[in-house]
C-alpha cells in the first residue's frame, strides 16, 4: 500500500459527503441507503418545485416558469428541466447548478397544445434521493 492512498473502492468518492455524528446508531431506510434517526436527525430530502403561467396579449405564446429548491445545494448538484408537448417526446432545454440556491425563472416558447414541464434531480453520490416536480400548461 502506498502511504496516504487508499486501495480499493472508487477514488474520490469514498468521503464525498460528511455523515452526522452517531452514524452507526439506530437507522431508518430511505431509498437505497440507511440514515441515522437518533436525536432527531432526519434523512436528507430533495425539495423541488415548479410553477408555470402563460403570458398575456402578444406574449400569450410564452410560458413563464419559476423553479425553486431548498436542498440539495452542493457544488456538484445539478438539476434539469424537460418539456413535452401533446404527449410527444421530452426535450431537455435547461440544466443548472443548484449551489446558489433558488428560485430561478425561465421563459419558454409555447407551441399549441398541452405542454408538461418536468424538473429533475439525480444524486449520483446516492446521498439525496432522486426528485422531480411537474407542471402542465395549455396554450
Amino acid at each position: 500500500m502506498v502511504a496516504g492512498r487508499r486501495v480499493g473502492g472508487r477514488p474520490g468518492r469514498n468521503h464525498a459527503r460528511p455523515r452526522p455524528s452517531g452514524h452507526h446508531t439506530s437507522t431508518a431506510r430511505t431509498g437505497c441507503r440507511t440514515w441515522p434517526t437518533r436525536r432527531g436527525l432526519n434523512p436528507p430530502i430533495t425539495d423541488l418545485t415548479v410553477t408555470a403561467r402563460t403570458g398575456t396579449g402578444k406574449y400569450k405564446s410564452t410560458a413563464y416558469l419559476t423553479i425553486g429548491w431548498t436542498s440539495p445545494t452542493g457544488e456538484d448538484d445539478y438539476a434539469w428541466i424537460t418539456a413535452s408537448t401533446s404527449g410527444g417526446p421530452e426535450r431537455e432545454f435547461w440544466r443548472w447548478p443548484m449551489a446558489p440556491g433558488g428560485p430561478i425563472t425561465l421563459d419558454y416558447a409555447l407551441p399549441n397544445g398541452t405542454t408538461t414541464f418536468t424538473v429533475r434531480y439525480r444524486d449520483y453520490w446516492n446521498f439525496y434521493p432522486d426528485g422531480f416536480a411537474t407542471v402542465t400548461i395549455t396554450r
